[in-house]
């Protein structure tokens, strides 16, 4: 989901996902979300920054959890 604002063509934007393997036990429910905001300073320029939250389940019937994860990006696109 995602809504571009009026003010310098700024997008916020949030997607949540999760990945569920019924068929093989040994590959843990996962569930992710990220937010974001892309900016748009000129029409060839996108800036770009999000960050990422995920959580593992419990793999199998080992009972072990892993532990969540969290990645901040950014990046810059020029189209010429």
């Amino acid at each position: 989901m995602g809504y571009r604002t009026p003010w310098i063509q700024t997008m916020p934007y949030a997607m949540v996902q999760y990945v569920f393997a019924p068929d093989d036990p040994l590959v843990p429910p996962i569930l992710g979300a990220q937010f974001g905001l892309n900016i748009r300073p000129t029409p060839a320029v996108v800036l770009k920054t999000e960050v990422t939250f995920t959580h593992f389940g419990s793999a199998g019937s080992s009972g072990l959890g892993l532990s969540p994860l969290r990645i901040w990006a950014s990046q810059v696109a020029w189209a010429f």
